[in-house]
C-alpha cells in the first residue's frame, strides 16, 4: 500500500471537524496520515483537535496563528510525508470507498478526480466505479471555459512528487479560486488523468 497524507484546515470547525475526521477514519483504505492544520480557531477546534490525535495515532496536529487557508495548506504540504496527497475541507464527508478509488486511479495517472454531491443521501459507495482517461489539456479546458470539470481540491489525488519537483504552492496572497489556481497549474505539469463520476464526496 503507498500512503496518502490527507490535508485537512480547520478554521472555528468544532461543529463538524469530528464527523468529518471519522468519515475518514472509517475507510476502507487504511494507509495514510491525517495533517490537520488548525489555522488560529477561536472555538473548541484546538481541544477536538487534541482529542482526535489521542485516539488515532494517523491524525497529526499543526496548530498555527491565523494565516488563512492557503498558508495552511501549504503547510500540511511541507508536513506531509505520503506519496499522495488529498485535501479534505473540515465540513465534507467522504463515502468510506473515497481513498480506495482514489488511489486506485493515483496508481495509473498523474491526476485522480471522483464526483461529489451536496446531498449525503446520494453518496455512493460501489467500488467497482466507471471511469475514462483524459489528456489534462482537456480537463484545463473544461475547467476554464466552464463547461465540465471543476477546479475544486476535495475531489481529487494528487502526486506529491509533482507537486514538490514543480514547487506548486497556493497563492497566499489569493483568497478567491486559490484551489482553482492550485489544480490549473498542477495539471499544466500531468500528462494523464481519471476521472470518474461516482458521488463519493459529501461537499
Amino acid at each position: 500500500m503507498n500512503l496518502v497524507s490527507i490535508i485537512i484546515p480547520a478554521y472555528n470547525a468544532g461543529d463538524y471537524l469530528k464527523k468529518c475526521v471519522y468519515s475518514i477514519l472509517h475507510q476502507t483504505y487504511t494507509d495514510y496520515e491525517i495533517i490537520i492544520i488548525d489555522d488560529g480557531s477561536t472555538d473548541n477546534t484546538y481541544q477536538i483537535c487534541e482529542e482526535l490525535a489521542s485516539k488515532d495515532y494517523r491524525v497529526k496536529i499543526h496548530h498555527q496563528e491565523n494565516r488563512g487557508v492557503s498558508i495552511a495548506r501549504n503547510d500540511g504540504i511541507n508536513y506531509a510525508i505520503g506519496k499522495y496527497i488529498i485535501f479534505v475541507d473540515s465540513d465534507d464527508m467522504l463515502s468510506p470507498q473515497y481513498l480506495e478509488i482514489l488511489v486506485r486511479f493515483a496508481e495509473k495517472a498523474d491526476l485522480g478526480i471522483i464526483g461529489y454531491t451536496s446531498q449525503i443521501e446520494n453518496l455512493e459507495t460501489d467500488t467497482n466505479v466507471r471511469h475514462v482517461y483524459e489528456n489534462p489539456k482537456n480537463i484545463i479546458d473544461g475547467i476554464l471555459c466552464g463547461v465540465k470539470y471543476d477546479g475544486y481540491l476535495w475531489n481529487k489525488i494528487f502526486q506529491r512528487s509533482i507537486i514538490v519537483e514543480n514547487n506548486l504552492k497556493f497563492k497566499e496572497n489569493v483568497t478567491v479560486w486559490e484551489d482553482l489556481l492550485f489544480v490549473l497549474e498542477y495539471l499544466s505539469c500531468s500528462s494523464s488523468v481519471i476521472v470518474s463520476e461516482s458521488r463519493l464526496y459529501y461537499y
